[in-house]
Parts: C-alpha cells; structure tokens; sequence
C-alpha cells in the first residue's frame, strides 16, 4: 500500500524492487500487492462486515476474501 512509511527508504531502493517509476512515482500493481490506500482498506473493511467471517477466527485474509493456506516453502 502506498503510504508515507517509504519516506525511510531511499528514492533509488524503491524504483530498483519495482515500488516506484523512474519520475519517483508510485507503481500500482494489485497483482504484486502495490496497491492504493483505499485499495488496501478494503479488505480491513470486508474482514469487519463479510458474513463469511461470523463465527470464524484464525484466518488469514487478503484481497478481500480468505487467502488459501500457504506451504512452509511458499512463505519463505
């Protein structure tokens, strides 16, 4: 998501791992998870209202929905 936290990076770092353009400005890419600020609040909200979710705890969401189970080796 793009927020200020990036201030503490080096303008240079972020357009090498593809965050920012070569103007400085933000790259949005859902597919690679760079998303906008609302963008990202959508799941915060899908998680708080989504019936799917009443009763349940413990899973992880993402994308506004449940993410499937990561293998040990795809969470490295």
């Amino acid at each position: 998501v793009d927020t200020g936290l990036k201030k503490y990076l080096a303008e240079e770092d972020l357009r090498a791992v593809g965050v920012l353009d070569a103007d400085g400005r933000p790259i949005l890419d859902p597919e690679r998870q760079l998303k906008t600020v609302e963008q990202g609040a959508a799941t915060s909200v899908w998680c708080a209202t989504s019936p799917l979710l009443e009763g349940r705890g413990g899973v992880y969401c993402e994308n506004s929905d449940i993410a499937p189970p990561m293998s040990a080796e795809e969470g490295r």
